[in-house]
């Protein structure tokens, strides 16, 4: 795809071009490369000559895509579904019954399909065998971990070089202070005073690896030096 997209980015074909995928866990969104693979598919056969030129490498793998498609699109529809609802006795039926009738009841869906959908059943029944009674409900979406770690974004340096900072110490912290009567029952003097600027580079030298951005420094300093 990407060799793809450096041959085609500044020719006519270019507005077909797959999206560009983000450049931190980029395999996270394949998605989008499969929904785009997936519109070109269905829009083949209309494209004009220069366009079929341009992008019949999709046609050597349309199995793939259809295959992956189908299964992209039905975990959609279940983390929908759990992610508003949570998981329930209901939810999970509904989720059970929608792989049943897309993946697994079709005679004309590949085998990689059906082997993922009944994957995905043997989970939601393990999940649901934790759950105490009919009514009860777990809510098992990863948004308030996902928002943890945008928190710790945004107070992590820009620059990739520094890598991970003792700043992730914050994050037990976050999860303690988001609300405002937890707030005020800890005493953050003692806290501070507990814990000394020692062990901090202790747990830093143990835990974490170098800092490149201060490598980069000390070394062209040491340089500078020499050569001076």
């Amino acid at each position: 795809m990407n060799k793809k997209r450096l041959s085609y980015q500044l020719t006519a074909n270019a507005y077909l071009l797959p999206p560009k995928l983000r450049t931190i866990s980029r395999f996270m969104n394949m998605s989008k490369w499969v929904e785009w693979a997936w519109a070109i598919l269905q829009v083949y056969d209309d494209l004009g000559e220069s366009q079929k030129a341009a992008y019949t490498f999709v046609l050597d793998y349309k199995e793939l895509v259809t295959e992956l498609y189908h299964v992209m699109e039905t975990v959609d529809v279940v983390f929908t579904k759990v992610k508003k609802e949570g998981l329930s006795h209901t939810s999970a039926k509904y989720c059970k019954d929608y792989i049943w009738i897309n993946l697994l009841r079709k005679d004309e869906i590949a085998e990689g399909c059906k082997r993922v959908g009944r994957a995905i059943r043997r989970y939601i029944n393990e999940e649901c065998a934790l759950l105490k009674s009919k009514d009860e409900c777990h809510n098992i979406t990863s948004d308030i971990i996902e928002s943890t770690f945008g928190v710790y974004k945004s107070i992590q340096p820009k620059n990739k070089h520094c890598g991970i900072t003792p700043i992730v110490l914050a994050l037990p912290l976050y999860g303690k202070v988001t609300d405002s009567k937890k707030r005020r029952k800890i005493d953050f003097k003692e806290k501070m005073e507990c814990v000394r600027m020692a062990d901090i580079k202790d747990w830093k030298e143990m835990t974490l690896l170098d800092n490149w951005q201060v490598r980069r420094m000390l070394d062209l300093k040491s340089k500078k030096r020499k050569t001076a």
